[in-house]
């Protein structure tokens, strides 16, 4: 019998104190059933088989007594631990948090800077898997119709042989956001300024249209499962100022959001 396994053929460790006792006495109660004759033979006659049996039914059993009190030992010994590891969850803060403003404000510059960089490579809107696209639609809320919209416009592009470019000053469009105002928790709604002067171009860089204009439209941010995402901008344009194109400096809208924020 392998010195790893019990009497029934369980490993060692399965093996209990009763069980062992047991396992003794069914060895001690063989002796006694043996035939006569080998029985005396064993208790007083031959010295030789006394001697050679008795060892090693002594060795089996030291053996099978060994490797299931040892196993037992650390089987019952109750010290087994469970390791729990704790798990984190990054939830942002909500609304009524001023934190919110600050990554709300860098998901609105975010989103507004990639599709800034779409209409200048319309082109790429034929790779769904490009890396531009995928990060626009992860900003924005499942439901939000922005980011097909920006995809439609760069189909549209394409499909004219077309595509967008800064004006000649190096503008194309900067953004500032302010006046952030939590509707709950989970909802954010913002304004935006808008400073725009770009140029439409076909494939022999010649212009089409230019529009250069400063405009303000209100947005919406949503925290879901408690992560912020972008809604959009509002579609209306009423509160529009335009400007003369590849005239205007940097920074109109950076100095209009600071005069506003609050003292």
């Amino acid at each position: 019998m392998p010195s790893d396994f019990c009497q029934d053929g369980r490993s060692a460790r399965d093996e209990s104190p009763y069980e062992l006792a047991t396992s003794a006495y069914v060895l001690r109660t063989s002796i006694r059933l043996l035939p006569g004759g080998l029985r005396s033979n064993l208790r007083g006659g031959s010295q030789r088989l006394r001697r050679a049996w008795l060892p090693a039914a002594l060795v089996v059993l030291l053996a099978v007594l060994a490797g299931c009190s040892d196993d037992d030992t650390s089987a019952d010994s109750g010290d087994d631990t469970t390791t729990t590891v704790p798990t984190t969850t990054t939830t942002d803060p909500p609304a009524t948090d001023e934190a919110s403003y600050e990554i709300v404000e860098d998901l609105v510059l975010e989103a507004t800077g990639l599709a800034d960089e779409l209409f200048q490579d319309p082109t790429v809107v034929e790779d769904s898997g490009n890396e531009t696209l995928v990060r626009l639609r992860e900003i924005y809320t499942d439901d939000s119709p922005t980011p097909e919209g920006v995809e439609q416009q760069l189909r549209d592009f394409v499909a004219d042989g077309q595509y967008q470019r800064p004006s000649a000053t190096g503008l194309f469009r900067e953004v500032s956001v302010y006046a952030f105002e939590a509707v709950d928790e989970d909802t954010l709604t913002f304004d935006t300024c808008n400073q725009i002067d770009k140029e439409t171009v076909d494939a022999d860089g010649t212009v089409v249209t230019t529009d250069a204009r400063v405009v303000f439209v209100s947005g919406e941010a949503r925290r879901i499962d408690g992560v912020w995402r972008f809604v959009g901008l509002s579609n209306d344009t009423g509160r529009s100022n335009p400007i003369a194109p590849g005239t205007s400096g940097h920074g109109i809208c950076a100095q209009f959001a600071a005069e506003r924020e609050p003292r």
